[in-house]
């Protein structure tokens, strides 16, 4: 039961660690794009 909860903290970390880094890329491509767009 622990090492259960254990691991899916884990998992669930990885994820968000994951999609904080895609986040991050999203959003450092929209402001070039609206850099681009407004010079």
């Amino acid at each position: 039961m622990y090492s259960d909860f254990s691991s899916s903290l884990k998992l669930l970390s990885h994820a968000l660690n994951i999609s904080y880094r895609v986040g991050q890329i999203f959003v450092k491509q929209q402001n070039s794009i609206l850099f681009k767009t407004f010079f």
